[in-house]
């Protein structure tokens, strides 16, 4: 034992000492309930025979395992080339391999023919539920979340683009809540769709979406795009066969991304592009947050704030709309003629345009 060994070491982390304790409980668990069991068998049959045949029976599982694992009766050298063979099949031009992940015990690979299928189906499907869910939200929903997103202005939407109304309203289905359920958790709860279908697939995925803002690492030609996602830049797969036709390798997007296969990725809505001002604008006010509030905002505040920040630097200007496959200048953009722009820039200080009667800085400038 070297000189600054110390014995007791683990047993000073709380996550082991808890390991520890529920080992210790489970044996104990294991161990009375054995005794129960001959115990109570004895007294129901009073015979020694059945309670000998009880400890045989348990015996069983451990003879069992003196014989090794089929898997391991093969020689390591073939196994090893089995997984050589597979890395191999992962670059043939009908398989994608969208994220990469470590070869031993992942899923295979979907065809590229199948996950497009797959995409395209369930956008289709999601357009169309997309409506009912819509006709779930009020007036004052949409007045609700245009207040929070800071384009409500006199109880009039003040809108810059038609991208605008579709971030608003996707914004409004998924973090407007009554009684503690969205739009989605409604009408999963009110009219459920049939099980197995896909409907009830793209729900329950929408169930778990969350906002994020994505740094396009590479695009994935006629599929999407490979990107890096958050702080943590998490590599991810994006199936969206315009992105992968004009996102460039580099520029930052805020979206919101849901997983209906879970191996890729699909968006909800309109991707704001993120500029560097609106980086900038938003280390501003984490900073802020987490100084006033001892810790980062919550995820619905979190996309609030980035969603709000886009659509007021005037982001949804630079995306322009197209048929599939048409391709756009990046040089020389269409102009792009806004719904409507009649504010100027609010400053902090300022009483907020809301009608709150509060500062900016204080209400939906927080």
């Amino acid at each position: 034992m070297t000189p600054n060994h110390d014995p007791y070491a683990a047993l000073r982390l709380r996550d082991f000492r808890f390991l520890a304790a529920r080992n210790i409980a489970s044996v104990l668990g294991n161990q009375m309930t054995a005794v129960a069991i001959g115990w109570e068998l004895y007294q129901r049959t009073n015979s020694a025979a059945a309670l000998g045949l009880v400890g045989f029976f348990q015996l069983i599982p451990l003879l069992a395992r003196q014989n090794p694992p089929a898997t391991e009766s093969h020689p390591r050298r073939r196994v090893q080339v089995g997984e050589e063979v597979e890395s191999v099949a992962l670059e043939t031009p009908n398989v994608i391999p969208l994220v990469r992940r470590p070869v031993r015990g992942e899923n295979p690979p979907m065809d590229r023919s199948a996950i497009l299928t797959d995409y395209k189906t369930l956008r289709s499907k999601g357009l169309e539920l997309n409506k009912s869910l819509v006709e779930l939200l009020s007036k004052e929903d949409i007045h609700t979340a245009a207040r929070r997103l800071g384009v409500l202005h006199r109880n009039t939407l003040v809108l810059e683009t038609e991208g605008d109304l579709s971030v608003l309203m996707d914004y409004a289905l998924h973090d407007i809540f009554h009684d503690g359920l969205n739009a989605i958790g409604r009408y999963l709860r009110d009219t459920p769709p049939p099980g197995g279908s896909d409907e009830l697939r793209i729900l329950h995925s929408l169930q778990k979406s969350r906002h994020s803002i994505l740094q396009v690492k590479s695009r994935i030609p006629g599929l999407g795009v490979e990107a890096l996602e958050g702080d943590a830049r998490t590599p991810i797969a994006l199936v969206d066969i315009g992105f992968s036709q004009t996102a460039k390798p580099g520029k930052a997007l805020a979206t919101r991304l849901h997983s209906p296969s879970g191996e890729w990725h699909m968006t909800t809505g309109t991707a704001l592009p993120v500029n560097a001002e609106v980086l900038e604008r938003l280390t501003e006010i984490f900073a802020d947050y987490r100084e006033r509030h001892g810790q980062d905002p919550p995820e619905r505040e979190r996309a609030m704030i980035v969603i709000r920040e886009c659509l007021r630097a005037g982001v949804s200007q630079n995306i322009q709309y197209g048929n599939a496959g048409e391709t756009f200048d990046d040089d020389n953009p269409a102009p792009i003629k806004p719904i409507r722009r009649d504010r100027t820039k609010v400053g902090r200080n300022d009483p907020c345009p809301c009608g709150s009667g509060k500062k900016f800085k204080k209400c939906c400038g927080t």
